[in-house]
């Protein structure tokens, strides 16, 4: 669970009256959805340690625990969050979070951060340059600014994808680390990219019969993100004349992302992506299951159809996708519901199945 969540759990603390989304997003400079999102993940820590899990009364946020119950929850999170970085972990949040931040950042945001003293920041900083000189980027630092990271656009991509790779490739995953990674994408990236983006691989999986292990799965999401980011900054990679040759599942991953997002994506972004995908790990087919991948783009392909046909554009819709793609939800029930959208839908739906 990440720090904003755990606060808004401590919150109900000295909160006797229930308040509402828009309350909780103003006292914590979010959005109402990403309020929502927040309680689903406290939610998921309350159910998985046996506590009542938090309510949603229209825009109102329910508590069902009593005070000593809830007191019980927040001394579970307190003891999760005692947890000491080592200095290996802190440097290497560091990197992330300099090649991740665009503009200035100052030692004591990188701390409160970190749950740390500045002084101790300012300590990891000369391992941290030091790791960064060595891949030809540099920490810039400005007195009254705080300290940020410059370089090439594809140092920048070099760095953060073996940032990445050094925790989810090791033996022993970092578990505080991954918590970061994965709470900086639900932050910087919305929920719905994050799973556009799982949805795509795993169709390229299909298509081209390249089926990535888990932890090179969980990498390339990140990438992806990281290059959605990068991209709508204005900042592209470009590689020189003769380099690499493009990977087609990396043209046909860009293809899609271009065209979800409206945007050009530069032959260099292919090409970085293909050494990417040359580098990452992958497994036999046949430890998929192939009827579900199957599925899955069966499914993306009759949205397609109907949304054309409909003039109904459904194909970002995910919560749509996952009902039609999940068997278990895939029910009489669900389908009666899905039908009262349009008058329409059954025959174009009958029409579909024939072509």
């Amino acid at each position: 669970m990440k720090k904003r969540s755990r606060d808004i759990l401590v919150s109900f603390e000295n909160q006797r009256m229930p308040f509402t989304i828009e309350e909780c997003a103003e006292q914590f400079g979010i959005s109402p959805r990403t309020v929502r999102h927040d309680i689903q993940e406290i939610n998921d820590f309350l159910s998985s340690h046996g506590y009542k899990a938090l309510g949603i009364d229209g825009t109102t946020i329910i508590n069902p625990m009593s005070d000593v119950e809830l007191q019980g929850a927040i001394e579970k999170i307190q003891g999760f969050y005692c947890y000491k970085l080592s200095p290996e972990e802190r440097q290497l949040l560091i990197q992330i979070m300099l090649i991740h931040g665009e503009g200035y950042q100052t030692y004591s945001q990188i701390a409160d951060e970190l749950m740390v003293s500045r002084v101790t920041i300012i300590n990891d900083l000369v391992k941290v340059k030091a790791w960064f000189a060595y891949r030809n980027l540099q920490v810039e630092s400005l007195s009254n600014k705080g300290i940020r990271l410059c370089g090439t656009e594809i140092s920048r991509r070099r760095a953060i994808i073996e940032s990445v790779s050094s925790v989810y490739g090791s033996v022993q995953e970092k578990p505080v680390v991954v918590e970061y990674i994965e709470d900086l994408a639900e932050t910087a990236f919305s929920k719905d990219t994050v799973e556009f983006l799982r949805c795509q691989i795993i169709r390229q999986e299909a298509i081209h019969g390249n089926y990535l292990t888990d932890q090179s799965f969980t990498i390339l999401i990140f990438y992806l993100s990281y290059v959605f980011f990068r991209i709508s900054q204005g900042k592209v990679v470009q590689l020189e004349d003769g380099g690499p040759g493009v990977n087609r599942m990396a043209a046909d991953l860009l293809e899609s992302m271009g065209e979800y997002w409206g945007m050009d994506m530069p032959e260099g972004e292919a090409q970085f992506l293909s050494l990417i995908l040359d580098s990452l790990h992958y497994i036999k087919k046949s430890k998929r299951d192939e009827k579900i991948i199957m599925l899955q783009v069966q499914t993306r392909r009759f949205i397609e159809i109907i949304s054309t046909a409909l003039k109904l554009d459904l194909n970002h819709d995910y919560v749509f996708y996952q009902d039609l793609a999940n068997p278990s939800l895939s029910s009489t029930a669900i389908c009666r519901r899905i039908t009262r959208w349009s008058g329409r839908l059954p025959n174009r739906i009958k029409c579909s199945l024939r072509s």
